[in-house]
C-alpha cells in the first residue's frame, strides 16, 4: 500500500503515465525492495529504465510481427478471452491436447504469409518444448507423443533443436521434413547450426534429392562397401629376329576395391516413392513406399464366359 505522502506526490507531480511509473519505481526501490523483493517486478523495472533508443532498435523487427499476431482474426484466435460468453470456441493448449490424447492439425499457411506462419510455428514449438520439460521432470507414465513438422525449415528454432536432442526423455517422437540441406542453413544463418539439427536426427529417410550438397551429405553418412569385379587380360608377343615365333596369353583376375554404397548422383534419379534410409541400429535400407488403395478403387474382375 502506498503511504499518504507517496499518493500526494503521484497526484501532484505525475500527470502523465511515465511520471507516475517513475515515482512508483522509486517507491519500490526505497520501501518495498528491502522487505519484499520481486524478480518479475524488477525485470519490468529494468525494461522501463532501459535506454529507449537502444530498446527500440532491439524490438524494431519484433513489433510488426506482434502487431500481426494480435490484430484481425489472429488476435482472439491466439489470445482468446475466457470470459467472452459470445465466443463458443473451446480453448485448449499443448499440454491439454497431449494429456487427453487428442490430435491437433495446424495449418500455418506459410505460402500466403511466411512471416506470420513462421512466427506461429516457432511459438508452437517453443510451447511443446516447455511441455516436454515438464513431462521430463515431473511426468509419470507418460504416453508417447508423435509430432510431425512439414517444411521444418520455415519454423526451426532453438526449442525445436532441444526437442530433437532431449525430447526422447519426455517420450516425444519428432519427425521433420524438408527439401535440402541449404534450407536449414539459410534459416539458421549457419552451416554448423544446420548440421547440428540434422545431427540430432536418429533416422534419416531420403526420397529423390536434386541438390548436390544434400546428396553428398546423405551419402557421406552411409558406410563404404567392397566392390568386386573381374579384370580380363590378353596379349600377344613375337620374337624380334624371328617373327614366326610368337606367344600369347589370356587371363582373368578377381579384383576388389572400396567404393560408395550408394552413389550421390543416383539420389537424383530415384523413381517416385523410392527412398534410401539410414535407420537406428545401423540398418541401411533401399525401399519403396507402398501405394494404399481402398477396395472401392479396385476394378471389378471380369467374369469369364463359359
Amino acid at each position: 500500500m502506498l503511504e499518504d505522502g507517496w499518493k500526494h506526490r503521484l497526484n501532484l507531480k505525475a500527470r502523465d503515465s511515465e511520471g507516475r511509473a517513475t515515482i512508483l519505481v522509486r517507491h519500490y526501490r526505497d520501501t518495498v525492495q528491502t522487505i519484499h523483493p520481486n524478480m518479475d517486478l524488477e525485470g519490468l523495472v529494468s525494461m522501463f529504465e532501459h535506454d529507449r533508443t537502444h530498446f527500440g532498435k532491439m524490438v524494431a523487427s519484433l513489433l510488426p510481427v506482434m502487431n500481426m499476431l494480435t490484430s484481425g482474426t489472429l488476435g482472439p484466435l491466439l489470445s482468446p478471452d475466457p470470459n467472452d460468453i459470445d465466443d463458443t470456441r473451446p480453448i485448449t493448449d499443448s499440454a491439454r491436447i497431449i494429456n487427453q490424447a487428442q490430435v491437433a492439425y495446424i495449418g500455418l499457411d506459410s505460402l500466403s504469409d511466411g512471416m506470420v506462419g513462421s512466427a506461429i510455428g516457432s511459438i508452437l514449438l517453443a510451447d511443446l518444448a516447455s511441455v516436454a520439460g515438464d513431462r521430463y521432470n515431473y511426468g509419470v507414465d507418460n504416453r508417447p507423443v508423435n509430432i510431425f513438422v512439414d517444411e521444418a525449415a520455415e519454423v526451426i528454432n532453438d526449442p525445436c533443436i532441444q526437442l530433437l536432442n532431449k525430447g526422447r526423455g519426455a517420450k516425444f517422437r519428432l519427425s521433420i521434413a524438408t527439401q535440402t540441406f541449404a534450407d536449414f542453413a539459410a534459416r539458421t544463418g549457419s552451416e554448423a547450426k544446420a548440421r547440428q539439427i540434422l545431427g540430432n536426427v536418429n533416422n534419416l529417410i531420403a526420397l529423390r534429392v536434386m541438390d548436390a550438397e544434400t546428396q553428398e551429405y546423405i551419402t557421406d553418412n552411409l558406410p563404404k562397401t567392397r566392390l568386386k569385379y573381374i579384370m580380363r587380360t590378353q596379349g600377344v608377343s613375337t620374337h624380334s629376329s624371328n617373327p614366326a615365333v610368337f606367344s600369347g596369353n589370356i587371363g582373368e583376375r578377381l579384383m576388389e576395391e572400396e567404393g560408395d554404397l550408394f552413389a550421390p548422383q543416383l539420389l537424383g534419379q530415384l523413381p517416385d516413392l523410392h527412398y534410401i534410409a539410414k535407420l537406428s541400429g545401423g540398418r541401411i535400407v533401399k525401399g519403396r513406399l507402398p501405394v494404399l488403395r481402398s477396395k472401392a478403387d479396385e476394378k471389378p474382375k471380369s467374369k469369364k464366359k463359359s
